[in-house]
């Protein structure tokens, strides 16, 4: 009443402010500090480590209309806050060995990464004076939010991964990964006083075949899946199940001869399950 259809009082402004002078605000800060490592110790050996550190604060405040009253003018509104903290840290370090024989080129790549995530904020809901819509009066006080959830996540990764890479007949690329994961995530409620952890595993890989065609044409097709550990709690602080998907992809890359271009095209079938919404 009053945006999709028109009142007694006449069609809301669409630029109609809820809140309160002063009182809203989203401010966030982000860091990161990391660096990239490479030595090759010969044309056939080399090895890597890519590092990174962040960290991100967030402060958010809002009011917002919950509910319009029966004199058709008069909303309620609710006062949401938030405080959250989030730290994560990471680490990828890996040995490629290139190598000839009878014709072909082998790539192989092995390595390990690390990471881990602290998330810990708390969040505030309250009751806010009310506000004419129609005529809004603002400069009302509004009291203090209470705290109704303040929680601490730490999710912790492990990956252990290998892939192959083999040409041969000089026109043929063909690649295999596997890659096995764990995860624990450790979840902390200070207001119930209450903890819980939560373990997982999984196997992923990746299979893919591509021709190199003449004038930068390379036609390619592969099959991949995927694990990802999903932090946080749902509302009855329950914890999440890992997301998991599965790809097949066919495409065409283009890269002509000469000229700085790439042009690329794909059909792909993605599924994925466990997905938060």
């Amino acid at each position: 009443v009053g945006t999709q259809k028109a009142g007694p009082f006449g069609t809301i402004p669409s630029n109609r402010f809820v809140g309160e002078p002063g009182v809203d605000r989203f401010q966030t800060e982000q860091r990161s500090i990391g660096y990239a490592f490479e030595k090759r110790f010969s044309p056939d050996w080399k090895v890597r480590q890519n590092l990174r550190s962040a960290s991100e604060t967030v402060d958010y405040r809002n009011l917002y209309m919950t509910t319009l009253e029966d004199d058709q003018r008069t909303v309620k509104r609710a006062n949401f806050s938030a405080q959250q903290k989030a730290r994560i840290f990471s680490a990828d370090q890996n040995l490629e060995w290139n190598t000839k024989f009878d014709g072909l080129e082998n790539t192989l790549v092995a390595g390990l990464d690390y990471s881990r995530a602290v998330q810990q904020g708390q969040n505030y809901y309250g009751d806010a004076p009310t506000l004419d819509i129609i005529a809004p009066v603002y400069g009302q006080t509004v009291g203090q939010a209470d705290m109704y959830e303040n929680k601490r996540s730490t999710l912790s990764q492990t990956g252990i991964y290998v892939q192959d890479q083999l040409k041969f007949a000089g026109q043929y690329l063909l690649t295999a990964g596997l890659r096995h994961d764990h995860s624990n995530i450790d979840n902390q409620d200070y207001i119930k006083a209450s903890q819980n952890s939560q373990k997982d595993a999984a196997n992923t890989g990746r299979l893919g075949l591509t021709w190199l065609g003449p004038n930068g044409l390379a036609p390619y097709i592969s099959y991949a899946t995927s694990f990802r550990p999903v932090i946080g709690q749902s509302v009855d602080g329950r914890n999440f199940v890992p997301e998991q998907g599965k790809q097949a992809e066919i495409g065409l890359k283009w890269a002509p001869l000469n000229r700085a271009l790439l042009l690329t095209g794909a059909l792909f079938d993605l599924r994925k399950r466990n997905v938060l919404t």
